[in-house]
């Protein structure tokens, strides 16, 4: 139950250690209890990292690693980092606010334990490209709960660990001292992306950083960046302006320097019981004929299903039926850590649908692909929908007609 060993298959009476081989990471809850572990595998098995799976006391998507030291002397601020050599590395050196999500993306549950302690955070990721998706992830849970965020990049390491190693500890503290807010650091990203020389490319980073500022709810951080932009691309401040009230639909002029920022959140699609029950008969039907398989593969991709146990889920029936390999729905839920995604599996194994019924499962099959396509082309119209120009109404057709045309999509299995 507490996830440190696995149970043999061929011989149940036999246990293995879960994190054989691994250099151990002890991970405390905020009291300081140990509620969990990390293992980094030493040599070059597979994965790297292994994680206690969820328990009744261990729930990575509500933990920090290192919080508990962090949090003593109530911090500033805290800065977060993307792994546990980097968490040790960085108390080693004196960062002692230093924290670090366990082996899974920061999420709102995250900012939420942060923000008991501190309103405060300069995330520090790795410099690669994935560190900056993971940043600019951060920046949008994190002020979405109200903290203050700031985000530094590192030149000349990949990672805090690598940089204290190669320049000490006292140029880190002064790169942190001088991170940016999280405004500068997405204009900063934008200005690397754009040859700002070329004025199809400086109109295209100014509609992009419009969009940035149209989510802030305060006029004098708007003014001040609408100036600052105005000075790099030399395009007047009211017309950067008015791209931005067009975008947010009010005008600079109505919005209080006190109103609470605008923040744009993901909706809560609360997928419809329809919906998840389409996925999980699709994913019953494929796994249980190689001939199906052979027919959907083509015309559907794993990531197109609606969460991401269904989506590992089908990828890893797409890979035994391309390796020709006999699918044991047992051996496939082991494959998943929590025993909350165990379940999900589980019950996806357990669907009742007649599968000697061609005609029953045919018409199964076509409903529950076009049911999860058009589900995806309306997420990508909402995405659409706050956005202006040419490109967005091009793709707003595009996709308006690939919904149309769903209606012409059939799979047939039963040749004649």
């Amino acid at each position: 139950e507490s996830g440190l060993v696995i149970q043999s298959k061929k011989q149940p009476w036999v246990f293995i250690d879960k994190f054989i081989n691994r250099l151990m990471f002890p991970i405390f809850d905020v009291s300081g209890k140990v509620i969990g572990f990390g293992g980094r595998v030493l040599g070059d098995g597979m994965p790297k990292y292994l994680n206690s799976p969820q328990t009744l006391v261990f729930d990575k998507s509500k933990n920090l690693f290192a919080l508990n030291f962090a949090r003593k002397g109530a911090p500033n601020e805290f800065i977060l980092v993307e792994g546990y050599l980097d968490t040790i590395s960085m108390h080693q050196a004196g960062f002692t606010n230093a924290i670090a999500s366990l082996g899974t993306a920061f999420n709102a549950n995250h900012s939420s334990v942060i923000r008991k302690y501190s309103n405060s955070v300069t995330i520090l990721f790795d410099s690669d490209e994935a560190g900056v998706k993971a940043t600019l992830k951060a920046i949008n849970i994190l002020t979405g709960a109200g903290i203050k965020a700031k985000a530094l990049t590192l030149s000349g390491a990949k990672d805090p660990d690598e940089f204290i190693k190669r320049f000490g500890s006292e140029k880190l503290a002064g790169f942190i001292r001088s991170a940016d807010n999280y405004i500068t650091y997405q204009v900063n990203l934008l200005k690397g992306k754009y040859n700002l020389q070329n004025t199809e490319e400086k109109i295209e980073f100014t509609y992009e950083v419009s969009k940035i500022l149209s989510s802030l709810g305060d006029k004098v951080l708007i003014d001040a960046y609408t100036e600052e932009i105005s000075k790099i691309t030399n395009i007047s401040v009211s017309s950067i302006k008015s791209h931005i009230e067009s975008i947010s639909h009010t005008k600079i002029t109505d919005i209080g320097v006190n109103t609470q920022k605008k923040i744009y959140r993901p909706k809560n699609t609360n997928l419809e019981k329809g919906l998840l029950e389409a996925n999980k008969g699709l994913i019953y039907i494929i796994s249980s004929d190689h001939n199906i398989y052979l027919k959907v593969k083509a015309i559907l991709k794993p990531d197109e299903l609606s969460t991401e146990v269904y989506r590992k889920l089908l990828g890893i029936i797409y890979g035994l039926h391309e390796k020709g390999a006999s699918i044991y729905p047992a051996d496939i839920v082991s494959k998943f850590e929590s025993q909350g995604d165990q379940s999900v599996v589980s019950e996806a194994f357990s669907t009742a649908i007649a599968l000697d019924d061609y005609k029953l499962i045919e018409k199964a099959l076509n409903d529950q692909i076009r049911l999860i396509k058009r589900h995806n082309i309306d997420l990508e119209l909402e995405g659409l929908s706050a956005l202006n120009g040419d490109d967005s109404f091009n793709q707003t057709q595009n996709l308006s007609i690939k919904k149309r045309n769903l209606n012409k999509l059939y799979i047939t299995l039963i040749d004649g």
